[in-house]
């Protein structure tokens, strides 16, 4: 299987395509979420407990992939889900703990917990709410 940028024969030459500036991946992604209010940046998450941020440029040879910043976390990180202001980023990881990202601090913070694994996390628009699910079958 080939990783992200790697090719033996490239179909894909129109692909947007990491940045040299962006560290290597040592996990697989779990989620991927977009900002609400900057459509051009997106959250990911990855069984090695990284929360990474990227925004999809135009560069002078085209598109590129980004990162903006990163946070690591113990357990593995499952879901995210932004804010209605994209200003806070919303984990659920492995052990069942939901924790809360702010960008301007870049400090998490404890905001809820399951008895199993998160397997959905959304934040509710307008509300100030978000709803979860783990794999213990509750909400």
């Amino acid at each position: 299987m080939l990783g992200v940028g790697t090719s033996v024969n490239d179909d894909y030459k129109s692909d947007i395509k990491p940045d040299a500036s962006v560290a290597a991946f040592s996990d697989s992604f779990s989620n991927i979420s977009w900002a609400p209010t900057i459509p051009q940046v997106f959250a990911s998450t990855a069984w090695n407990g990284e929360l990474r941020i990227f925004e999809v440029a135009n560069t002078g040879y085209g598109s590129a992939i980004i990162q903006k910043m990163s946070y690591s976390f113990q357990q593995p990180a499952l879901k995210c889900a932004w804010n209605d202001q994209s200003t806070q980023i919303y984990v659920g990881l492995m052990d069942g703990s939901i924790k809360v990202f702010d960008i301007g601090s870049s400090q998490a913070a404890d905001v809820g917990r399951h008895s199993a694994a998160i397997s959905s996390l959304h934040f509710v628009p307008g509300m100030n709410t978000i709803v979860s699910s783990g794999y213990e079958n509750n909400i």
